[in-house]
């Protein structure tokens, strides 16, 4: 099994790459197809999970260049969404205020473009980021901070959460067998919070 952390550091073959900040995977099988790395421009990209050449627990180490980051393709973008005119009601005409005659004047707001940031995410899969929600059949009980998958396949094999507090932290492992269904801002397990209880840890 591979680690495959959140915030970590990503490295090119010739130097710093970035932060990762999220994955893609297709939810039916849980196979995660690309990572997504904010490169040193503050731009997300979409890098096939294939450029991984290695990981662990806070580093992950890319087959490519720094400049062959910058060409792979942008994952998070700003697009300006058109709103239309509207209406907020007229002036009847030779209607007049304070000596101004605003019979001329309809009073709307005029179309715009609104700007929103928007996931490119590939068609058929689902991002994944840290602090993904993770709920039992009986509610909830943490967030993931990392994946730990095949390297080859690219399946999940469990998902990490850390529980407890400062000096009492561990990281539970969930096994894949113990996921119902992901969507796009959550997990939903199989089990309740006192099975999760048992899952291994480690310290």
């Amino acid at each position: 099994m591979s680690e495959l952390p959140f915030d970590a550091k990503v490295s090119c073959t010739d130097g710093r790459g970035g932060t990762s900040v999220a994955v893609t995977l297709k939810p039916a099988n849980r196979v995660v197809t690309h990572l997504v790395v904010e490169d040193s421009s503050g731009n997300q990209r979409l890098v096939p999970l294939g450029k991984v050449s290695k990981t662990n627990h806070d580093e992950i180490w890319l087959n490519c260049t720094e400049d062959e980051l910058g060409e792979m393709p942008l994952f998070l973008v700003t697009e300006f969404v058109e709103r239309a005119p509207q209406d907020t009601g007229e002036f009847e005409e030779d209607e007049w205020e304070d000596g101004v005659d605003l019979s001329a004047y309809a009073m709307t707001t005029e179309a715009y473009g609104m700007p929103v940031e928007v996931e490119r995410v590939p068609p058929g899969e689902i991002a994944f980021h840290r602090s993904t929600e993770i709920e039992a059949t009986d509610g909830h009980v943490g967030k993931v901070e990392k994946l730990l998958i095949e390297p080859d396949s690219g399946q999940i094999t469990h998902l990490v959460m850390h529980k407890g507090h400062l000096w009492g932290k561990k990281d539970v492992w969930i096994p894949l067998s113990a996921v119902g269904s992901v969507d796009y801002d959550a997990v939903y397990l199989n089990v309740e919070k006192s099975a999760v209880s048992e899952f291994p840890t480690d310290r």
